[in-house]
């Protein structure tokens, strides 16, 4: 009787261990599928420099909290990933104005909140910047705004023309904002916000 026992546990043993070996690789498979059909990690490093374009000013009657729209100035491609487009468009809300006296100027500082497209919207984190803006009629305003939405969208800027502008180019200032080296142009306005955290990319799509 313990024999037969022995004899049964010892087939049942056997049955469990043939389902454990066969059942094993299908499971190693599917992690290995899983593995090579992951997305490839796209981190936008902390102190990337982006170059946006704005396609508003302030008029009149800005203040702080209004938002200016303008799109993405230069695309950032890494390894032939695209981490950021081209004109992509970017949200940019006035912090503060300083109205110079006798002047329609103003000391403007802007901080960079979302990049977005048709099919993404990303939050940004970035250092906040101050220029120099010229306040508009409300007309000239729209104006500007017109004519910038479609130079975005037809690309009419590119990388060079952009790189020869001279109120491109920007320092830091004695308050740890980044100010534009000089008065930027009315009809190209770029401002140079640098990130300040990693930003994750990985499941965007533009």
């Amino acid at each position: 009787m313990r024999n037969s026992f022995l004899a049964v546990v010892g087939v049942f043993s056997s049955i469990v261990l043939g389902f454990w070996i066969v059942d094993r690789p299908a499971h190693t498979s599917a992690a290995h599928f899983d593995a090579e059909n992951a997305p490839v990690p796209m981190i936008l490093s902390a102190g990337t420099d982006l170059r946006i374009r704005l396609n508003d000013s302030i008029s009149q009657g800005s203040k702080p909290g209004d938002a200016l729209q303008g799109v993405v100035a230069d695309g950032i491609v890494m390894n032939s990933q695209v981490f950021i487009p081209a004109n992509a468009r970017a949200s940019i809300k006035v912090t503060n104005i300083h109205d110079h006296r006798g002047s329609d100027l103003a000391d403007v500082t802007l901080e960079l909140n979302e990049l977005s497209s048709p099919n993404a919207h990303l939050q940004m984190h970035a250092l906040p910047i101050k220029t120099t803006l010229k306040r508009l009629s409300d007309m000239d305003v729209l104006a500007k705004g017109i004519a910038g939405m479609v130079g975005g969208a037809l690309g009419a800027a590119s990388s060079a023309s952009l790189g020869q502008n001279p109120g491109v180019g920007a320092a830091a200032g004695v308050d740890g904002l980044t100010s534009e080296a000089e008065i930027p142009q009315q009809e190209q306005t770029v401002l140079l916000f640098k990130t300040t955290e990693p930003i994750d990319l990985t499941r965007i799509i533009w």
